[in-house]
């Protein structure tokens, strides 16, 4: 398009990727290539105080002739005039983002990976059609929290030291530095791009803005079949570490060009191993459950190699290594590390048979184990947060499902004591754990008064229920009763004090004034872990008003007048669906509907990946609206891990067993 013509610009794809480097970093944009949230950037790192954004793209242009282009132009930046707009012909998310770009005659190919257990970040710039010309490359720099905005300040640093092909980028005092190493030449200055509008960030009155720091630019003639590599990384020494880790091969290359490849090619074969080892955990898993109902295995039976693939690869993202631990981070770009939401997320891993990972995450909080009670979490520099007993009774649960499904017994046998310290401490109480009440029900103090939540004893409940399982399954027949009249005992006792018949459904607290009427989402567990805590007849009626409370067809509203979808309940909803009315064709088609609209929900807004919300649709004609959460959503890892356990062990998986002295047994 000839300068200065006045032809409108079109609106950019607001399709979100992620990208995470297995060290709690992360990469977060969209099909755009222009961000549209302020979580947006390619860089997220950790640090002690938590996760910090670094790096939120480039200012990329291509200067052909007497011509400048813009590759990725923002429709509402300014700044980018009188520069001709790049026309994006076709984006990729997979195996990571790659984008094919139209400047006039020429074409260029742009892609980004990070490199896994570092914060660091692989982009390429590949020459493929027409003239050539020079591409120049201005680091948009930032030093502030992923939520946060910037503006323009002169203690921003810039550049620290420099060689050819390498400099270092200082930002803010105390916070890191950005090392990048380039095939041109960097050409310091001190400029600010101002202004910078995320439109996709929730409306707000002024409208925020950031500024963003360029301490220079990368310049480099690109002729036809050329190419030019950036490597970005918080640690100055990391090709150093790399070369020490085996990673760039021996001996190691002397041009960064083959650096980054022999890097693509590593990542591209740890991501094709990690497919196919999940693709095979969720055929057996599903071969198992076939076998189960007495049916021949079908590995194409009903399945959906698509959606495994898709929520497999989601829920790998989330697996990084802190503080020497193997856990799994939630809530990109934050990358927080929540106790719950960890354990939640295990049990998807187990159906794809990832026995090694889960024992390895387990692990981690076993060592912590204080008087019963796990870590809520860790910090990010690798402290233990306060102990929860709501974790506690989920490592309980998702232990057994570990030991039952792969068979091993040696690892009951070590795990049994530590789990079994906990149901001890939480049925003699401990200075500040919770404790068994005269009533049977498991009590937590409040202040100066005690309090019995509804989740709290449905999960104490099937603690029990897992540590018959264990006992009996490592050989232990008396423990196994002895914790199965446990169970059996507490059920009658939660039934007859929670059970609201005139509403129906639970009430949510018992306090020492009785119980609070009240409903929450959270008693959907009560009808998805089983064995069932309730009796069949109170299931259906908890069923009939938590579906009564479902607004659109594939999600569920916090509270009636907000604006936006929890993703983590939907998957929720359709397994207590299935496990309350029956897996009857007509349940397993309204399932499968309803997963094929969220899916579609989905691709309009995520490649890859289940945002921790999703904005509700504007005919849906809600009135009133609560304003939905931060700065955008996040990425969930427990959505992702949710919908692959629906898929693989609801959507095939055998009638559930009653509570007859046995846990389920697939």
């Amino acid at each position: 398009m000839p300068r200065g013509q006045d032809v409108p610009r079109p609106s950019p794809d607001r399709r979100e990727w992620l990208l995470t480097d297995g060290a709690g970093g992360s990469a977060l944009g969209t099909a755009s290539g222009v961000p549209q949230r302020r979580t947006h950037a390619v860089l997220h790192a950790t640090g002690d105080s938590g996760p910090i954004t670094l790096l939120l793209g480039f200012d990329e242009r291509l200067l052909i002739e007497r011509e400048t282009f813009v590759l990725f132009a923002d429709p509402a930046d300014p700044s980018q005039e009188p520069a001709s707009a790049g026309e994006i012909e076709s984006f990729e998310a997979i195996p990571w983002p790659s984008w094919r770009v139209r400047c006039g005659e020429a074409v260029l190919e742009k892609s980004l990976f990070m490199l896994d257990g570092h914060h660091a970040l692989a982009l390429t710039w590949r020459h493929v059609q027409g003239p050539g010309g020079r591409l120049r490359l201005g680091p948009l720099i930032v030093a502030r929290p992923p939520g946060a905005l910037q503006r323009a300040t002169p203690e921003m640093r810039g550049v620290g030291r420099g060689i050819p092909g390498r400099v270092h980028l200082e930002t803010l005092e105390g916070q890191p530095g950005l090392t990048l190493w380039h095939g041109g030449t960097f050409l310091p200055i001190r400029q600010w791009r101002r202004s910078i509008r995320y439109s996709l960030d929730p409306a707000a009155r002024p409208t925020p803005v950031e500024d963003a720091f360029i301490p220079g630019y990368i310049d480099c003639a690109l002729a036809p079949g050329e190419v030019l590599h950036v490597v970005a990384a918080t640690d100055e020494t990391l090709f150093r570490t790399l070369a020490v880790e085996g990673r760039l091969g021996t001996p190691p290359p002397a041009t960064l060009s083959e650096c980054v490849r022999q890097l693509e090619q590593r990542e591209t074969t740890r991501q094709s191993q990690l497919s196919s080892a999940c693709r095979r955990g969720a055929e057996e898993t599903a071969r198992q459950a076939a076998i189960a109902r007495g049916r021949e295995p079908s590995p194409a039976q009903a399945r959906n190699d698509v959606w495994i693939e898709r929520w497999s690869r989601s829920l790998g993202r989330g697996v990084a290594s802190r503080a020497g631990r193997i856990t799994l981070l939630d809530g990109f770009p934050l990358a927080s590390e929540t106790a719950t939401r960890t354990l939640r997320a295990l049990p998807a891993w187990i159906a794809l048979r990832a026995f090694d990972l889960t024992r390895s995450v387990l692990r981690g909080y076993v060592d912590y184990l204080d008087d019963g009670l796990v870590p809520a979490g860790f910090g990010p520099d690798g402290r233990p947060l306060e102990g929860d007993p709501i974790a506690s009774l989920w490592l309980v649960s998702v232990a057994e499902r570990l030991a039952r499904r792969s068979e091993d017994v040696d690892w009951a046998q070590r795990v049994m004591p530590s789990l079994e310290s906990i149901l001890h401490f939480f049925r003699n109480g401990s200075a500040h754990g919770p404790r068994v009440d005269r009533d049977g029900l498991l009590a937590i103090r409040v202040g100066e008064g005690i309090e019995k939540p509804a989740l709290l004893n449905i999960l104490w409940y099937h603690a029990m229920v897992a540590m018959a399982a264990l006992a009996r399954f490592t050989g232990r027949r008396e423990a196994a009763a002895f914790y199965l009249a446990w169970a059996r005992q507490h059920g009658q006792s939660f039934n007859d004090t929670f059970w609201d018949e005139a509403a129906g459904c639970l009430h949510p607290v018992v306090g020492e004034e009785g119980p609070r009427a009240g409903f929450g989402r959270d008693q959907l567990f009560a009808l998805t872990l089983t064995p069932s805590i309730l009796p069949s007849e109170r299931a259906a009626a908890l069923l009939e008003r938590v579906e009564s409370d479902l607004d659109p067809p594939w999600g569920r509203r916090p509270e009636p007048a907000a604006g936006w979808i929890e993703t983590e309940w939907i998957p929720l909803f359709y397994s207590a669906l299935l496990r309350v009315r029956g897996r009857e064709p007509a349940m397993f088609d309204r399932v499968r509907a309803g997963l094929s609209a969220l899916e579609s929900r989905l691709e309009s807004q995520a490649m890859d990946d289940v945002p921790e919300w999703i904005a509700d649709d504007p005919s849906l004609g809600v009135r009133s609206r609560v304003p939905a959460p931060g700065p955008g959503p996040a990425v969930s890892m427990v959505a992702a891990a949710e919908l692959l356990r629906l898929w693989i062990e609801d959507v095939e998986r055998p009638a559930e067993v009653e509570l007859s002295g046995a846990a389920p047994t697939f």
